[in-house]
């Protein structure tokens, strides 16, 4: 017994020494087939087939680790079998068996990480298919890791119908075809992860809602450094003193490719019309862009972004946020990749939004200047009504021939000129009532021709060009026609002594919603047909810094202006809703273009002429309001001359407490509007409450506006603008009492 197996051990030694080259030979064939076979399976199969050739084995197999990533191995389709018929079974039941790891002959190995032998399965207790095997006649097995690195990915098992030794040597190959065949599979993997990663680099690329142009930059970064090696050290002054550069770093700079967002952006359908180099797509901006991205490549920053404003390959117009990493000297990848985002929407918008915040801060700033001419016109208008009144008095009082009567005249044709004034500056506040009636503005134009004509210099030619059957405008005519002498009177002098013309037109106009974007006036304006009157001159222009504030209350740019003409046109202009657009350059004259909006069916009445009283003797009681004593003293005069009894209180607080002591001692009141105790809006409804039948006649030289609404349908009360002659004062109070009577 000890003779036979020290043969036999001798016979295995010889037959290793024998199996040398054979071993060589099969390393060889694996390693070919592990680099040559195009996927890891078939480097596998190829290995099944070898091994089972080469040691006359008739069964291998595949076991690979579970892709769901849990412990074991699963069982593969890979076999080798010489009579698939004999071992049908066997097979059958090893493709729906998983191994945990340590159990039977592929989780041993899996445990292990060493090859391993079975001289006989159906002997060994960790063998859970020892019964099959046993029925179908197998008997020694050997199974070897594949090796990735220090992970198994995969077990290869092989069977023999025959008992057998273990055979170190052959186990010693087998793990190094486990090895051959582990970086078949690395490179298969490393192939799969780079086919995915660049799938999702692709998905990513054409599916991101930013514009990406990847570009090869190579040979700008050749000429950058070529500049540096010259001792350029100030790029942005190389490229101004040499304007040709960037057009050529435009052709030095490829695209390579593009996404569909970009292609969108260019407004192309493929990118063979972007790719090649940057020269033949860029203007002027977009070479402007390309200098600063230079520049910041050029001294050495990791990042650009910038705003840019160009055209696409249809012209359109495109603004983009553009950003960029710039790959540094070390960077493996040195393209370029330029992301750009479309904001035009977004820029329109801000634009949109700049416009309408410029308005609104023209508007307040326009309000508030006609808020402060409004108040100095209210406090002139007191001085003046004290001023007309006792001139007024005294002349009344003077004997006939008295040298002091024309002195007095005098003192009053100054206060009527600076009651003119306050007009104007009431109309530039928009605090002036209107008479609204149907107005035809060519007709109404048409009957001030001769009055333009006279209040132009000789050195102006009128043209006129008035169309006909325009339609009517909602307009308070007698403030129209001091619009309209305005910008004649302005248009005169802009001429500065020149000869030269003034054109005056009446039309229609078109107006779409963006042609309003310039316009000065009403910010509900939209787009639709309007009447215009325009006025224009071929004298000195205006400057741009002017233009700004032409239209405010006491700015003018002539020696001798008061800067009220323009700010009355804009406030009437804005009272009828209406706008107002300037066409202006040094030089070239100036267009003043005035658009009205078309009169909407049924809302207006021609005007009712008052009917002035004839004069009567004043009877009665008065009570007059008022926070100002010379205007309350003026009053009482006035009145007291006219018959009436007066009585007069010094602020709404003790007008109040006047009616409340005795409600039937008066028969009317004179109320002043505005006073800083007691608002007179206030004492008009206290007396309301206390004699609702009391006739009260308001007085303001500002609050018109606010007296109309205040008094609304009530017939027993009016308004009275200040400064008003004595007789306007009385007429009122008489026809308040004759209305009471009836």
């Amino acid at each position: 017994m000890k003779e036979r197996d020290e043969g036999a051990a001798r016979w295995e030694g010889e037959a290793s020494l024998r199996a040398e080259p054979a071993y060589a030979r099969l390393l060889e064939q694996i390693a070919v087939a592990a680099n040559s076979s195009a996927t890891s399976d078939a480097a596998l199969q190829t290995c099944l087939d070898l091994v089972c050739t080469h040691v006359g084995w008739p069964v291998g197999h595949v076991y690979r680790r579970a892709e769901d990533g849990s412990p074991g191995l699963v069982s593969t389709t890979l076999w080798h079998l010489d009579d698939p018929v004999r071992f049908a079974t066997f097979r059958e039941v090893t493709e729906r068996t998983p191994f945990p790891s340590g159990i039977g002959l592929p989780g041993r190995v899996l445990a292990s990480g060493e090859p391993a032998w079975i001289p006989d399965v159906t002997q060994d207790s960790n063998f859970p298919r020892a019964q099959l095997a046993l029925d179908i006649g197998v008997r020694a097995a050997f199974g070897f890791p594949i090796l990735v690195g220090s992970e198994i990915a995969a077990v290869l098992e092989f069977f023999d119908a025959h008992s057998r030794p273990p055979n170190p040597r052959l186990l010693e190959v087998m793990g190094h075809v486990g090895t051959q065949l582990g970086r078949a599979v690395e490179r298969e993997r490393a192939a799969r992860a780079l086919h995915q990663s660049q799938q999702r680099y692709e998905s990513i690329f054409q599916l991101a809602p930013v514009g990406i142009w990847e570009e090869d930059l190579s040979e700008v970064l050749t000429a950058l450094g070529a500049l540096k090696a010259q001792g350029v050290t100030d790029l942005r002054r190389y490229v101004a003193e040499h304007p040709g550069f960037l057009r050529q770093a435009a052709g030095m700079v490829k695209v390579l490719d593009v996404n569909q967002a970009a292609l969108r952006m260019a407004g192309v359908p493929h990118k063979r019309f972007v790719l090649g180099t940057l020269d033949r797509l860029f203007d002027h901006e977009s070479l402007d862009l390309l200098r600063e991205e230079l520049i910041a490549i050029f001294e050495g920053k990791a990042f650009f972004e910038a705003e840019s404003s160009n055209r696409t390959l249809q012209g359109e117009r495109l603004d983009t946020q553009v950003s960029l990493a710039i790959p540094s000297e070390q960077s493996a990848f040195r393209n370029l990749l330029v992301c750009t985002v479309d904001v035009t929407e977004r820029k329109r918008v801000q634009e949109e939004r700049a416009v309408l915040e410029a308005r609104m801060r023209e508007a307040q700033r326009l309000e508030s200047l006609g808020v402060l001419a409004g108040g100095l016109a209210h406090d002139f208008n007191n001085l003046l009504a004290v001023i007309l009144g006792n001139s007024r008095l005294v002349l009344g009082d003077l004997p006939a021939g008295s040298p002091l009567a024309g002195k007095l005249r005098e003192i009053r044709s100054a206060a009527e000129h600076a009651v003119d004034l306050t007009e104007q500056m009431l109309i530039a506040a928009g605090k002036r009532s209107q008479v609204r009636a149907s107005v035809d503005l060519a007709e109404l134009v048409g009957g001030l021709l001769d009055l333009c004509r006279s209040s132009l210099p000789s050195n102006a030619t009128l043209r006129t060009e008035l169309a006909r059957d325009l339609p009517p405008v909602e307009a308070d005519a007698v403030q129209l026609r001091q619009v309209v002498l305005n910008l004649v009177t302005n248009a005169g002098e802009a001429l500065a002594g020149e000869v030269g013309s003034v054109t005056l037109r009446v039309g229609r106009a078109r107006v779409e919603a963006g042609d309003l974007e310039d316009a000065i006036g009403a910010p509900e304006l939209g787009a639709g047909e309007y009447a215009c009157l325009e006025v224009s001159d071929t004298g000195m222009g205006i400057a741009a810094e002017n233009q700004a504030h032409l239209f405010e209350p006491f700015f003018t740019t002539k020696f001798t202006g008061r800067g009220l003409g323009l700010a009355a046109v804009l406030g009437i202009v804005r009272s009828h809703r209406g706008a107002i657009q300037l066409e202006s350059q040094p030089g070239a004259g100036a267009r003043f273009r005035v658009l009205l909006p078309r009169q909407a069916a049924g809302t207006c009445s021609e005007p009712v002429p008052s009917e002035r009283a004839a004069a009567e003797i004043g009877t009665g009681h008065i009570l007059v309001v008022d926070d100002d004593e010379p205007i309350l003293r003026l009053m009482q005069a006035f009145l007291e001359d006219a018959g009436f009894e007066v009585t007069t209180v010094l602020g709404g607080r003790a007008g109040i407490e006047a009616v409340r002591r005795t409600p039937g001692r008066f028969d009317g009141v004179v109320l002043d509007l505005v006073m800083p105790d007691f608002g007179g809006a206030r004492v008009f409804e206290e007396i309301r409450q206390i004699r609702p039948d009391l006739p009260v006649i308001l007085v303001s030289g500002y609050a018109e506006e606010a007296a109309r609404s205040l008094l609304g349908e009530d017939s027993s009360a009016s308004f009275l603008h200040k400064p008003f002659e004595p007789e306007e004062l009385v007429e009122r109070l008489r026809a308040a009492f004759r209305l009471r009577r009836a």
